[in-house]
């Protein structure tokens, strides 16, 4: 992994010295940048490495110490069953001089009888039960020493590593390729100055090729025996291959672009089927990185991207296949890394949107092998280890390829959106299917299908609406976090419903126009709002020691209802029938609040209902002082008023007595200032003077009070 990140920083730093010098100091550059690499590389390791011993030293300790006090539990009751024996003066002789700690070792513990343990005073542990909990205490003393080393800085560590790797272990099998490159550059070079080859320059790179691939042969034959030792051969056998494949195209010009670019593929296939037979990861990145620096080494300037990407698609099908037999993270990161980084340099340097339809299918290629590798890595992993994801694959894989996409199509929101939520579909299935099986990897695509829906909101879709969505979205969030025992998501869902909230009160003035009733975005944002905040208090609700939450979640709700009820009426409604329109309203409000206490039986939902029916009375009241005219529209809002009432009776009537007894009440007040306002209305169309007006309103309350007294069943249903 070191030469690997190597490599790699030494790449980037390359890039920046040519973009910034160009000259010796990007040379400079890229040795800095490997140097960096290595460093981080060597202190992701020894940090992970330090991570483990520590995890088996914890488990030694606890193995240990719990067999110690099972072993020395059994003493203790052995000897406590067994009877007394009768003292022996030799041995009580023997055991009246203890012998000094330091020579315990002498002590022929077969020999000398053990001696009966005094019993242990009250209150106190036999010794053989306390002496485990001491040497805990001892070695726990005894950590802060060893963890003493760790306030050594990570530049000394890293280049103690390094030291060691330099001077430890198979030297020769580590140095010696590098010498070899170097070595025989230098003699080659010294030879041709010289004038000591005068074969042409085709025959010297063939005897180039050849001693490469007897090396191959070798390094072969030794697998078994010397695996380091082989396995470094063949890579740098390969090596030697590649640039000689370079040398005859580049520097020679000795075959096409089509034969190099051949010749380098077959290289990079073998050198994975190499890898894969012989289980060597490093043999396999050395095959990806050749075939990925292959274009780059061999390009013409041709600006054939159709030929570039699909060579590319081959080595990442190739990754694909090795990840389907084997678990090597490095290969995939650098896969990933090469493909998009080149992808988003192309993209920049030589991108025309004509070439738009030839460039999508190879994005969309890239993005689904990147997806299922993830995928194949968390199945095969054996059921008792640790539940881990790459999250560099996981996050950065949709997160560049959909920032590419967006570069793509620029100009186009709709598409865009619907981009955006195809693949927050795709997560969410995947979610949906891997939870229970890798849970980790599952509640990371959770998350990644409640951030697409997300984007795909305000791309494709109004302020104003996108706003009412995040209140939605909230409420997805707070059952995430109930679902995971989370508070994170929890807060957030609910910081989000008010900050939706109060998104759409700063916009709403720009959704006055709407023309169609109920069917415009600012009744159906605030209709959106008001149930997110009734599911979150349901699900509250049901949640044991957050009832506080749901009810101020079921008041939010409740004022996001009445207020886009209230601004719908405004909008639509002329002035004469707005008080109509707000008796349907209530009692449409009445029903829905009775069938949701039918089903939950709380309090709370009956209380709002009871206030409901009251309201109807008091708008029935407004209606005395209103000019009289009964309508239409009047005798409408009453029959609504009847059946939404009578309905709202049936569904309470299993419910609490006292809030059962006040919306009965309120139900027959209902109706007798209903007679008193269609008979007031009545005498003052017909001319009766005000003592008729004044008996109109007062027959109704008398008749009412006459059937409560004489006849209560009649005026009893729909209750018994």
């Amino acid at each position: 992994m070191a030469w690997i990140w190597g490599f790699l920083g030494g790449f980037i730093g390359l890039l920046i010295g040519i973009a910034f010098d160009g000259g010796f100091g990007s040379v400079v550059a890229a040795l800095v940048g490997a140097f960096i690499g290595v460093l981080n590389a060597r202190q992701s390791e020894l940090a992970s490495r330090l991570q483990r011993a520590e995890r088996q030293l914890d488990d030694l300790w606890s193995t240990r110490a719990a067999a110690e006090i099972d072993t020395d539990l059994a003493r203790a009751t052995a000897t406590a069953a067994a009877p007394p024996s009768p003292p022996v003066a030799a041995n009580r002789s023997a055991w009246s001089t203890p012998a000094p700690l330091s020579d315990v070792s002498a002590i022929d513990l077969g020999a000398v009888p053990r001696a009966p343990a005094p019993p242990p005073a009250p209150g106190e542990a036999p010794a053989a039960m306390r002496l485990p909990a001491i040497e805990r205490s001892e070695r726990t003393a005894a950590r802060p020493a060893s963890a003493a080393q760790d306030t050594e800085s990570v530049f000394d560590t890293a280049l103690g590593a390094i030291k060691r790797w330099f001077t430890e272990g198979n030297m020769p099998v580590k140095v010696g390729m590098v010498i070899l490159f170097v070595g025989i550059a230098g003699l080659l070079k010294l030879a041709a100055d010289e004038g000591w080859f005068t074969l042409p320059i085709e025959f010297r790179l063939a005897g180039v090729a050849l001693a490469a691939i007897a090396a191959l042969a070798f390094g072969w034959r030794q697998r078994e025996q010397r695996r380091s030792f082989a396995l470094s051969l063949q890579g740098g056998a390969i090596g030697v291959m590649l640039l000689t494949v370079f040398a005859a195209f580049r520097l020679y010009a000795l075959i096409s672009p089509f034969a190099a670019f051949a010749l380098m593929l077959v290289l990079v296939a073998g050198v994975c089927v190499l890898a894969v037979l012989q289980n060597a990861r490093a043999l396999a990145v050395l095959g990806i990185l050749a075939g990925f620096s292959a274009p780059i080494l061999i390009s013409t300037d041709s600006g054939d991207h159709v030929a570039l990407f699909s060579y590319y698609a081959l080595l990442n099908v190739a990754i694909f296949a090795i990840a389907w037999t084997r678990s090597w993270r490095a290969l995939n990161l650098l896969g990933f890394f090469f493909t998009f980084a080149i992808g988003t340099a192309w993209g920049v340097l030589r991108y025309q949107p004509e070439l738009r339809a030839s460039t999508v299918p190879f994005l969309l290629l890239y993005f689904a092998i990147y997806l299922i590798i993830p995928i194949l890595h968390a199945l095969r992993r054996p059921a008792d280890s640790v539940d881990r994801t790459d999250g560099t694959l996981v996050f950065g894989n949709p997160l560049f390829s959909f920032l590419l996409l967006s570069a793509l199509y620029v100009n186009e929101s709709t598409t865009l959106a619907f981009s955006a939520l195809a693949l927050g579909i795709v997560y969410l299935m995947l979610a949906a299917a891997l939870m229970r099986r890798v849970r980790v990897l599952g509640e990371s695509f959770a998350i990644l299908a409640i951030a697409f829906v997300t984007l795909a909101v305000p791309i494709g879709m109004s302020a104003l609406l996108t706003t009412c969505v995040f209140a939605i979205e909230g409420a997805a969030l707070v059952w995430l976090g109930l679902r995971q025992q989370r508070r994170l998501p929890q807060w957030t869902g609910l910081l989000l419903q008010v900050v939706a909230g109060v998104a759409y009160a700063v916009m709403t003035p720009s959704a006055t126009s709407e023309s169609l009733v109920f069917a415009n975005g600012a009744f159906v944002g605030a209709m959106l709002i008001a149930f997110a905040a009734f599911a979150t208090a349901l699900m509250y609700q049901r949640t044991t020691g957050h009832r506080a939450v749901a009810a101020i979640a079921y008041v939010w709700g409740l004022l996001w209802w009445c207020g886009g009820l209230l601004a719908e009426i405004e909008r639509h409604v002329p002035a004469p029938l707005r008080i109509e329109a707000l008796v349907v309203s209530a009692a449409a409000t009445l029903w829905l609040l009775a069938e949701a206490d039918r089903r939950l039986r709380e309090f709370a939902l009956a209380a709002v209902a009871v206030g409901a029916i009251w309201v109807v009375v008091l708008l029935e009241l407004l209606m005395l002082d209103r000019t009289p005219s009964v309508s239409l529209w009047t005798f409408a809002a009453f029959a609504v008023v009847a059946a939404f009432g009578w309905r709202a009776l049936v569904c309470s009537r299993a419910g609490h007595a006292g809030v059962l007894a006040g919306m009965h009440l309120g139900w027959l007040w209902a109706f007798t200032v209903l007679a008193m306002v269609a008979l007031r209305a009545l005498a003052i169309e017909l001319g009766l003077g005000d003592g008729w007006r004044i008996a109109a309103l007062g027959l109704p309350l008398i008749a009412m009070l006459l059937l409560a007294l004489r006849a209560p069943r009649v005026i009893a249903p729909p209750l018994a």
